[in-house]
Order: structure tokens, then sequence, then C-alpha cells
């Protein structure tokens, strides 16, 4: 009886675990739901950065379900936002501006609604 009450309520959490993230990464732009000019590098004059993130896994409406990106330039962070999930297979976005003098190392961590890293974006900018 516990087994057929775990599968119709499962505990917090457990959908949240499995959310996954497929075709993902930084890029230059967002293009008919795409990520365009995907890379690992990039110029100080780039501008505008996109995080892409095609998030898939259970869903429930009811949860609100979310993701949350949160961009560090060297290990301090500098922009977070809450982005929802509104199906199973869901791709979202956030964009940060990349200043001329903000060279180095930087990452987006992707975290569930648990707050949980999913997935981890690094990317640098050169002079």
């Amino acid at each position: 009886m516990v087994l057929i009450g775990l599968l119709i309520c499962p505990p917090s959490g457990v959908f949240a675990a499995e959310l996954k993230t497929i075709d993902s990464g930084i890029c230059t732009d967002i293009i008919a739901h795409k990520a365009v000019g995907a890379g690992e590098v990039f110029g100080k004059d780039v501008g505008k950065l996109f995080c892409f993130t095609r998030v898939i896994g259970p869903y429930l409406a009811e949860k609100g379900q979310h993701v949350v990106h949160v961009w560090y330039y060297m290990e301090t962070e500098k922009f977070r936002v809450t982005l929802p999930v509104r199906a199973s297979n869901w791709g979202t976005y956030s964009s940060k501006t990349i200043r001329p003098f903000e060279t180095g190392d930087w990452h987006v961590d992707v975290l569930d609604p648990e707050g949980e890293v999913i997935s981890v974006f690094q990317f640098f900018i050169k002079e």
C-alpha cells in the first residue's frame, strides 16, 4: 500500500531531480527558438550573450515548474532570473549584457525548482 501511495504522490523533489537539459548553451542570438552563434569563447565586444536551455522531464503545471539561470563572472554572481517551464520539452533563455572590461571566465548555472544544479555552461570573454 505504501508503494502505491508513492506512485500516486511522489515525494517532493522527485520530478525536479529528473529534469535534464539538451541542445543548450551560450550563444550570440536566439532565432526561431534556436540558439545561434553557440560557443565557449567570445570577444570582449560581443555585447550581449544568451543562455539557451531546453529542459526535458516530467511536467507538473500545478507545481509552477521553472528553472533558474545564475550568471557568474569570476565566481561572483552577476544576474539571476527564474524562467517558467510550461511543458515536458520546453526551451527558454536569459540574456546578459557583457561589458568590454568583463574579460575572463564566466559560467551560467541552471538550477531546478529545488535549487539543484542541472547544468553548467562555462565560457570565456577574451581581450
